[in-house]
């Protein structure tokens, strides 16, 4: 199964460049714009997800919160669970974010983009080490709770 969709992608591929390539031997532009206005559209997608999940895991992260507020009366709220599920979807969101950097940059490479695209592929590293870290201690506190 997986060779057929690989297969099919790629004829995908070579059709769409092939309609590419008659439209521009029949509309006399560059194929390099076509390819241009694609990617740069492909930005604005990767960068439309990485806010969608952002907001989204806000919006979940904070009816959690009220809901567990509201149904424990004001008692000890479990904010360890919101707080790594916060961390994974904004780890998400940094992949999409560095998918419309690396993009980007490719198209318009310049010394400040660079230095951009650096910081979040850092910023996104840093994240996910910590991320990784915290689950792992989460994990042994819920292990050792089950065993008490």
């Amino acid at each position: 199964m997986p060779r057929i969709r690989r297969i099919g992608i790629q004829t995908a591929l070579s059709s769409a460049m092939h309609l590419l390539l008659v439209a521009n031997t029949l509309s006399g532009l560059p194929i390099d714009r076509y390819l241009t206005v694609i990617l740069e559209f492909a930005v604005f997608v990767a960068d439309l997800a990485g806010g969608i999940v952002v907001l989204v895991a806000a919006v979940r992260g904070l009816l959690t919160y009220l809901l567990d507020l509201l149904k424990l009366r004001g008692g000890e709220i479990p904010k360890e669970g919101i707080r790594l599920s916060l961390g994974r979807s904004f780890a998400l969101a940094l992949e999409f974010q560095v998918g419309a950097d690396i993009i980007s940059t490719a198209l318009h490479p310049q010394e400040r983009e660079l230095l951009v695209l650096g910081g979040v592929i850092l910023l996104r590293t840093l994240l996910n080490f910590f991320l990784e870290r915290e689950l792992r201690q989460a994990e042994k506190r819920r292990l050792a709770a089950n065993q008490a």
